[in-house]
Order: structure tokens, then sequence, then C-alpha cells
């Protein structure tokens, strides 16, 4: 799983020789943050090279959320398109396809939220919690269920707290 770093995140020895500084993919595995340079990380498939840099940035939301970070923060930094909710959904469910180890990533971070109200996840179920379940879609295939999650995660979050 490739998740790479922002170049706000490298450090200050990270340049490209011309005094640029290096975006570098990192592989995230249990146990490693993916911060470190020297963790290996594997070709980055064509689909993903032609998709917006945002997609991976977006999906890759709940393995950065750690330390320091904030969900905010995370989902600012990523700065998703919104505005046509098909491309989105379309972009993220061809993302999570090829990135499978995500869905459970997205799973425990909706399990674990402890915050209401808010939209939520549970397997196929994608809805809004305030008390209650409300707004509640099922999705077949569950891809759809993940990339729609994500859709309405990234516009609760961003619009909610000033940063849409």
């Amino acid at each position: 799983m490739v998740c790479r770093t922002g170049a706000s995140e490298a450090s200050a020895g990270d340049t490209d020789g011309a005094g640029g500084r290096l975006n570098r993919p990192t592989r995230v595995t249990p146990g490693n943050t993916g911060r470190s340079a020297d963790v290996p990380f594997p070709a980055v498939e064509a689909e993903d090279q032609a998709a917006p840099p945002w997609v991976e940035s977006v999906c890759c939301v709940p393995r950065n959320f750690y330390g320091s970070h904030t969900i905010l923060g995370l989902f600012h930094e990523a700065a998703p398109d919104l505005s046509d909710r098909g491309t989105f959904v379309e972009l993220v469910r061809g993302y999570l396809a090829r990135h499978q180890e995500l869905i459970e990533t997205w799973q425990g971070s909706s399990y674990d939220k402890r915050s209401s109200p808010s939209p939520y996840v549970d397997g196929t179920e994608v809805g809004f919690f305030s008390g209650k379940r409300n707004s509640v879609t099922h999705h077949e295939p569950p891809l759809d269920a993940w990339a729609d999650f994500i859709y309405r995660e990234s516009l609760w979050v961003l619009d909610r707290q000033g940063g849409g």
C-alpha cells in the first residue's frame, strides 16, 4: 500500500538536487507509520498516476491520522474536489478497488468515532448518525458504500469545520 507524504512533511535534507523538495512515497505497514524515507515502496500503478493527487490523499486519511495530525488538517491538505459527487465516487471507488487494504482502515475509523452527529459506514450501509441512523443507503457492490462514505465524510468534515 502506498500512502505518500505531502511535500510539507519532507525532511530538510530531502531535495531533488536542484533545491526543490521531494514528495517521497512510503509504504505504511502495521507498526510502521510510513514516515521513514528508508522504507521501500512498490511501483505506483498507472491508474493511480492518472488520478488527481487528492484521490490518494483522501483515501489515506485514516492511515495518516496519528500524532499531531487532525482529521480536518488531513482533509484540508488532501483538498478533494467535492464539486461533482459522481466523479469523486468513481475516482475513489477505483482507487479503493486497487488498494482494498484501506477498506478495513476506513471501517475502523468509522467504528472508532467518538462524535455525533457524523457520517458512518457499517459494511454496505452508509448513513448519518445523530442519536439514531438517518439518511441510510445500502450499497451493492460494497465498494460503492466506501466511496459514498468517504464523500460524505469529506464533505462533512470540510463544511462543518469551515475548511471547504
